[in-house]
């Protein structure tokens, strides 16, 4: 019996399962030549980003893992590059119709393949679909929750109307279109932290899980839009699994009441409160100088803000909060990001960071000292590299100075009978003496 269990085993270890790619997306490119090209099975954890050029140097697949310090398995050094938790897999890497590829970081091992539509091989054909399959008598009728929002992009207000449809086979479809073009678009799904591409044509994109959900479940999750400099995400609160609403700009048959249109006001609304700090930091071989505010809300949101005096390449600004990260609007020198969540007057913040990464590193700005509530004196940007004051020079006398002036606002030196003379700050030299200007 030992040596029976031994060879199922050892035969199990050795089958191969053949990868469906019919149910895959292609992943989205930004270079025509390379669309509807590559398919990956991903690996729990991993995200795939898109086919983009990050650095100039070629076109690749970018993915993103949990942590950084990233060992490649399955090509060879040139063929990719890593940049911290992410990855660049560079599309001319590929002949074979399958790569297998390992990614180890953080302790764990991630397992996925790679699809290329013009590779070498065979893979594994389509099933036979069932040519008379029964009812499934548990099938259930689809429900949409529909939702909207607008979102600045590019200096300009751009509309998203968006749906969540509960399958009859308990997968979901998201979908979400936009009024203006947006350039280098890549709509993605963040569904419990995992992110997701959603296919795009004609300012809408459409995504269907292959996961099952089940109706009454707490719907974790966001659409990211991603776009040439940026990124926008659009919340999805207050839904759960199997709701569903009517479609925005619907007529209702039974229209709520006008509210009052001079309310009282809430007693229990609070005065917003600023709380301002300031940090520098040597980044590319430079000093540059943060200015860093916290307002509690009147509605006891929080919204964090930090700015800067300098440029900074590739600059990604984001907040921590409980080691949770998340990204904050930018807007030139800016980035800014509101809580959904409240927060109480008097509360400890708990661990919290603002964290600037940028092409090449990244500056972590820890925030201490900080409750809920606080405020103080907004400080002024420090200098990162402040011009040192002139001192005062003591007064030469005559020597030989008649005619020679200076009317500018610091002290300066001369050339006076071929000795160099130091001059007050707006003074001028006579034959009657020094009038002061």
């Amino acid at each position: 019996m030992r040596k029976i269990f031994l060879f199922i085993l050892t035969l199990f270890s050795v089958m191969t399962f053949a990868i469906d790619w019919n149910s895959y997306e292609w992943v989205a490119s930004g270079n025509a030549d390379y669309a509807n090209k590559f398919k990956v099975a991903k690996a729990m954890g991993q995200t795939v980003v898109n086919i983009q050029n990050p650095w100039g140097d070629g076109w690749g697949i970018y993915t993103n893992f949990p942590a950084g310090d990233i060992v490649l398995t399955g090509l060879e050094e040139g063929k990719y590059k890593v940049e911290g938790a992410g990855v660049l897999l560079y599309v001319t890497s590929f002949t074979k119709k399958e790569t297998s590829l390992k990614v180890t970081c953080g302790g764990a091992d991630y397992e996925f393949t790679v699809y290329y539509e013009d590779g070498e091989g065979d893979v594994a054909p389509d099933p036979e679909p069932d040519p008379d399959p029964t009812p499934d008598p548990e099938a259930l009728t689809p429900a949409t929750f529909y939702g909207a929002a607008k979102v600045e992009i590019s200096g300009e207000q751009v509309a998203f109307d968006w749906s969540i449809t509960r399958n009859a086979d308990k997968t979901l479809t998201f979908e979400i279109s936009w009024d203006k073009d947006i350039a280098g678009v890549v709509p993605q799904i963040c569904i419990d932290g995992a992110y997701s591409t959603m296919p795009n044509e004609n300012k809408k994109a459409v995504f269907t899980t292959k996961e099952t959900y089940t109706d009454g479940a707490t719907f974790n999750g966001f659409f990211w839009i991603a776009y040439t400099g940026n990124a926008a995400k659009i919340e999805i609160t207050g839904y759960k699994i199997g709701d569903s609403n009517t479609k925005p700009g619907t007529p209702d048959p039974d229209p709520e009441p006008e509210p009052d249109p001079d309310p009282d006001p809430d007693p229990e609304t609070l005065t917003p409160a600023t709380f301002y700090g300031t940090a520098q930091a040597e980044i590319d071989g430079s000093q540059v100088a943060f200015l860093w505010s916290i307002t509690r809300n009147a509605d006891k949101t929080l919204t964090f803000e930090i700015a800067w005096n300098s440029e900074i390449e590739g600059v990604v600004p984001q907040i921590c909060l409980g080691g949770n990260y998340s990204e904050m609007t930018l807007e030139g020198k800016t980035a800014k990001l509101t809580t959904t969540e409240t927060y109480e007057d008097g509360a400890e913040l708990g661990e919290a960071f603002l964290y600037v990464a940028y092409a090449g590193g990244s500056v972590r700005i820890d925030i201490v000292g900080y409750k809920i509530g606080d405020s103080n004196t907004k400080p002024e940007t420090p200098d990162p590299d402040p011009e040192p004051e002139d001192p005062e020079p003591e007064d030469p006398g005559d020597q030989g100075l008649n005619g020679v002036q200076n009317p500018k606002n610091k002290a300066q030196k001369v050339l006076v009978d071929g000795q160099l003379v130091i001059i007050k700050k707006g003074v001028h030299y006579t034959a009657n003496g020094i009038e002061i200007k």
